[in-house]
């Protein structure tokens, strides 16, 4: 979802629809936005 060219790091276009949607679920506090991107994006926390 990132890449580092040059010692810049920059969002790839999944980087981008990773953000976007994230943004939508914090704004929204939607969980059933957060189960649908799971099937998408590889998620994952630490506990």
């Amino acid at each position: 979802m990132i890449r580092i060219t040059d010692g810049m790091v920059e969002l790839t276009d999944k980087g981008y629809s990773f953000t976007d949607e994230a943004m939508q679920y914090i704004l929204t506090d939607k969980k059933n936005e957060l189960e649908s991107m799971k099937g998408r994006f590889l998620l994952f926390r630490a506990e």
